[in-house]
């Protein structure tokens, strides 16, 4: 398989689009994604983004490369079936803390309502192998950018992110040759600051990337807080990325959810989780 196929598919496996029952022809697909990554190399916003080395510049032109590659796909509304706004958790659709997310990805494809046709989902997975890469990476520039966009207005790119992020930070150690420092107080401002998407998309990275260099002190602060709050999608959120690592306090919370909570879909959340973490305590 071609590196360029191999990378369109990861993309779009991201969003849940590989296995799709719509009518996308990824042979079309694959094409113009091949198309728009020949056509950065010599676009001017593409390059200017390449050349950069200010953080807040590289950051500006990321987003300026992503419109540019995007379109008006990021502009337009999205609607969710049935509903005035796009809900961060449907709860007629969950059913397990690993599949949270995945009716999510399922709604944005078969509805069409991100990507219309060959050339748009071209255009999607583009973006999305960008953050997908970038993200990995987790170099300083990108840290900020994201911590921006959660505290940003930019609903649909922060959805579209949110939904396929994996894995932060994973190839930070490779790239800089060792797991360098996070100032964390710059993680809890923008998680304040940010809407219950933006919350949703931190809780997630933040997660990942305390794994890094095992430290979890500010993070479990913030698992608690959530957990003390009111709201229950945040609370999901909060299931979907917990770890053992972050502590007795956070997995009282779970039991706490899972004998107590009114909502019978997030008392069954937070009991699997407990299910998944005796298994795997020694």
């Amino acid at each position: 398989m071609k590196k360029t196929t191999r990378i369109i598919i990861l993309a779009l496996l991201a969003l849940g689009l590989a296995d799709a029952q719509v009518e996308f022809n990824f042979e079309s697909v694959t094409e113009k994604r091949n198309n728009i990554t020949k056509s950065l190399k010599t676009n001017q916003i593409a390059l200017a983004w390449e050349a950069a080395q200010d953080p807040a510049v590289k950051g500006d032109k990321f987003t300026l490369m992503l419109r540019e590659i995007a379109g008006a796909i990021l502009e337009r509304q999205w609607i969710y079936p049935g509903e005035t706004e796009w809900p961060l958790i449907d709860w007629s659709k969950v059913n397990s803390v690993s599949n949270l997310i995945n009716d999510q990805k399922k709604i944005i494809e078969t509805s069409h309502v991100v990507a219309q046709n060959d050339e748009e989902l071209a255009k999607i997975g583009a973006v999305v192998e960008a953050t997908i890469i970038m993200g990995s990476n987790a170099s300083v520039w990108y840290e900020d950018w994201l911590l921006s966009l959660a505290k940003g207005s930019n609903t649909n790119l922060k959805r579209l992110v949110f939904l396929t992020t994996k894995s932060f930070g994973e190839d930070m150690e490779e790239e800089t040759g060792s797991t360098r420092i996070v100032d964390w107080n710059k993680w809890e401002a923008a998680f304040n600051q940010a809407d219950k998407l933006g919350k949703a998309l931190l809780l997630v990275c933040m997660t990942d990337l305390a794994g890094r260099n095992e430290n979890y002190t500010k993070l479990t602060a913030m698992h608690l807080s959530v957990f003390e709050g009111t709201n229950d999608d945040l609370k999901a959120i909060a299931l979907y990325a917990g770890d053992r690592s972050l502590g007795p306090a956070v997995i009282s919370k779970w039991q706490d959810i899972a004998d107590n909570h009114s909502n019978v879909k997030l008392k069954a959340l937070a009991q699997e989780l407990l299910n998944r973490h005796s298994v795997e305590s020694p």
